[in-house]
């Protein structure tokens, strides 16, 4: 594996890997292999009184693999198996998991080039994946009321100093 954020091939093509996809990853083009294909579900839109199709795809290459949703008639262009390219792609949180979506005026066109992947990827849809969580203080065992006293005097309980 590479550290590097685009791969270019022989033709001068490039290409951005699955593994330095980020929240705000915008405008990016993926070269995947398709691993498995959802089956298509409806969805009623209240914004536009509309019935759409979505389905959910496994990608993966190289790096690592992540959730594309896919949209009526893209259902149809991709097959389990296969390698594609992405072009003007761009990555939605949700459920602050991460999805690959196919922007305005993007397309998803077969590769002539097919992708090895490897058994074990990162999974880059899975909450807070490659992002450092930072963990909440443990409340102490005493908390604070508004006026600054302690949690045991606030409650109409002796204090300690009083046995």
């Amino acid at each position: 594996m590479s550290d590097v954020t685009t791969k270019t091939l022989p033709n001068k093509e490039q290409f951005t890997f699955i593994r330095k996809l980020r929240r705000e990853s915008k405008g990016v083009r993926v070269r995947f292999k398709v691993l498995e294909l959802s089956t298509p579900r409806e969805v009623f839109s209240r914004k536009s009184n509309r019935i759409y199709q979505i389905a959910n795809a496994v990608l993966a290459d190289e790096t690592a693999k992540i959730t594309l949703q896919l949209w009526n008639d893209d259902i149809d262009k991709i097959k389990p198996g296969r390698t594609y390219v992405l072009e003007n792609g761009y990555v939605s949180v949700y459920n602050e998991c991460m999805f690959l979506n196919r922007g305005y005026g993007g397309d998803i066109t077969p590769s002539t080039e097919t992708i090895e992947t490897p058994s074990e990827l990162k999974d880059m849809s899975l909450p807070f994946v490659g992002i450092k969580v930072s963990r909440r203080a443990a409340e102490s065992s005493t908390p604070k009321t508004f006026r600054g006293d302690s949690g045991r005097t606030s409650k109409g309980y002796c204090s300690f100093k009083e046995f």
